[in-house]
């Protein structure tokens, strides 16, 4: 653990001396404060969703159909240096599916979106995340 220790010394050290430097070190300090604070929160949470989904048993049950959910297909519009390209986004089609207590939401096709109606009940497969307790519905089956 001594490493860890002398790891942190010369990050405060670092971060001292670029503090001490006037404005502009002021400035680096803080963007490198921040990117450090970015990374140090997206590895906690690949870690925490790692554990919590990974490697999780499939579970079959039967559940029903909550919601619909559809998006519709859109153009935006994407800068790559100063010429704007049009990115298309394609239609979506979402059911929220209620299971062992939970309930989590499926992308699905629309020939599914638009013959399951609200209440229908179905086979589904899905996982409980270990940590979360939240529900990750991974396929449906017609009953």
């Amino acid at each position: 653990m001594r490493w860890l220790a002398d790891f942190f010394g010369e990050v405060c050290g670092f971060f001292s001396y670029l503090l001490s430097d006037g404005l502009f070190g002021i400035f680096i300090a803080v963007v490198f404060a921040v990117i450090i604070i970015i990374v140090v929160v997206l590895a906690v949470c690949g870690i925490y969703w790692t554990a919590d989904h990974a490697y999780r048993d499939v579970e079959l049950g039967v559940g029903w159909v909550v919601r619909h959910d559809y998006s519709p297909p859109s153009t935006s519009m994407v800068r790559v240096g100063r010429v704007r390209i049009p990115q298309h986004h394609q239609a979506t089609y979402s059911l929220l599916i209620s299971v062992d207590g939970g309930s989590g939401w499926l992308s699905v096709i629309e020939d599914a979106y638009r013959t399951l109606r609200d209440g229908d009940i179905v086979n589904v497969k899905y996982d409980v995340g270990r940590l979360s307790g939240d529900v990750n519905v991974r396929d449906i089956m017609r009953k």
